[in-house]
């Protein structure tokens, strides 16, 4: 188990630091838009806005925190 949680660990770490060209398009998004292509379900349910750090998104450096 803990070689399983390692290695998603070495995944999302990689891919903060190397996002994904096509990332920016979701980034640009916004939850608010971007729930509205999910089911019918109730979409504010999953995710808590309250918490977290705000972040923004920088083309070639991925998530950085807002300011």
């Amino acid at each position: 188990m803990r070689r399983g949680l390692d290695r998603r660990s070495e995944e999302l770490r990689h891919s903060i630091e190397k996002p994904h060209p096509e990332g920016h398009e979701f980034a640009d998004l916004g939850f608010e838009e971007w729930s509205r292509g999910l089911p019918d379900e109730d979409a504010e349910t999953l995710l808590d806005n309250s918490g977290g750090k705000a972040v923004e998104w920088l083309p070639g450096a991925g998530a950085t925190p807002a300011g």
